[in-house]
């Protein structure tokens, strides 16, 4: 039930590891932090919640990044 306020980056320039982002995937859209790995093709998403383990992500299946700026929580 929360809501969330996204900016669009340019993901070749710069991304700030370790923020939250919205990634856009073929897949569906997950909310995660994001790292890099030792293999620059692959992202690794990471939950805040530890019952979650980490998962990577293929570059090339990223269609947009968004860095999440807000969260509401609606109560």
């Amino acid at each position: 039930g929360s809501q969330i306020l996204i900016k669009k980056i340019w993901e070749e320039e710069f991304i700030e590891w370790g923020k939250i982002f919205c990634l856009d995937t073929k897949n569906g859209a997950v909310i995660k932090r994001v790292y890099p790995t030792d293999d620059p093709e692959e992202v690794e998403c990471r939950s805040i919640n530890p019952d979650y383990p980490p998962f990577r992500v293929k570059c090339k299946c990223i269609n947009g990044w968004y860095r999440v700026m807000m969260v509401l929580a609606l109560k």
